[in-house]
């Protein structure tokens, strides 16, 4: 009588993954959905927290992170800026328009 072997079922990596944004409004329509994400976000808190290691060392890589992305930011707009002076591309459309100075009837 031979045994049957079970499939394995690879673990899903939850670490490299981002938490779900439950504040969107398909999710406030549905509490089966809102309780899926819950367990999503959870699994991958779990695990990016057993990867750390300790509190310090997550505080650590958070904080890391984040003067990455801030670096990344300040990166991007030195880069913009300095396509705009070359001329390469269209400075960014402001939300409110700067008034012609040709047609400023208060001067």
């Amino acid at each position: 009588m031979k045994r049957e072997r079970k499939a394995i079922i690879p673990k899903r990596d939850y670490a490299n993954k981002k938490l779900i944004d439950t504040t969107d409004e398909k999710f406030q329509d549905s509490p089966g959905l809102q309780r899926w994400a819950a367990v999503e976000n959870l699994k991958i808190a779990a695990q990016v927290y057993n990867e750390a290691g300790s509190l310090k060392e997550l505080e650590q890589k958070i904080a890391t992170t984040a003067a990455t992305g801030k670096e990344a930011k300040q990166t991007v707009r030195t880069l913009e800026n300095l396509n705009q002076y070359l001329g390469r591309t269209e400075p960014p459309k402001n939300a409110q328009e700067q008034p012609d100075r040709d047609n400023n009837p208060s001067r």
